[in-house]
């Protein structure tokens, strides 16, 4: 902040007019960096008409490229093999919950134990505000042996403390990748096994510290 605002910027020679680069986010790093599993999140949201259940699917491992232009490319693993539903967390319900959507009428999680999602590409979105959606990442999902392409906007940068992650939200439509249970476009008379095609899904990525520094 310069005291004296546009007219004293003006007075100390400052530049008034861009130079159509769109500038990193302050304190973003550069190289190839690791995953933090235990700090990443992805959730699930599952709905039908009048009910839905949420949770988590673990993730497993992987690794972004920072540049200054964003995430320009990295791989995400997560294990179907750890899945857990919040809101049915102490019910008996749970564990069948689960073990049906590793079955083959959703994930098919014996066949098929991990999904990947592969980074791209990535570019900073312009005239994106503090607190805002501001980079804009291109990739593809494998799920059920099925890769289609994913893209999504997130929010990144770097926390007060040095931590640098990014996060956002995405619907899918599950059909895509085979995932075909319940729905109502597929199939008919499915009375009370009637799933919507949509899911949710929420990711955090919080990129692990560096050996003798920050991310």
């Amino acid at each position: 902040v310069l005291e004296g605002g546009l007219a004293a910027w003006r007075e100390a020679g400052r530049p008034v007019e861009g130079t159509g680069q769109l500038p990193a986010v302050p304190g973003w790093p550069t190289g190839r960096f690791h995953l933090d599993p235990v700090r990443c999140r992805v959730t699930w949201t599952g709905r039908n008409l009048l009910s839905s259940h949420w949770g988590e699917v673990a993730v497993a491992g992987g690794h972004v490229e920072c540049t200054a232009d964003g995430l320009t490319a990295g791989a995400i693993e997560l294990d179907l093999r750890r899945l857990s539903c919040a809101d049915l967390a102490g019910n008996d319900l749970h564990d069948v919950l689960i073990a049906h959507l590793q079955s083959d009428d959703f994930f098919d999680a014996e066949r098929w134990p991990t999904a990947r999602y592969e980074i791209a590409a990535g570019r900073w979105l312009e005239d994106a505000g503090p607190g805002a959606p501001n980079l804009a990442v291109e990739g593809a999902l494998t799920l059920r042996g099925e890769t289609r392409p994913l893209a999504c906007v997130l929010t990144a940068g770097t926390a007060p403390d040095g931590t640098v992650g990014a996060q956002g939200t995405r619907a899918i439509d599950r059909t895509l990748w085979g995932v075909n249970y319940g729905s109502g476009r597929l199939y008919r008379r499915l009375a009370g096994h009637l799933v919507n095609d949509t899911i949710e899904l929420g990711l955090r990525l919080v990129l692990a510290p560096r050996k003798g520094g920050s991310a």
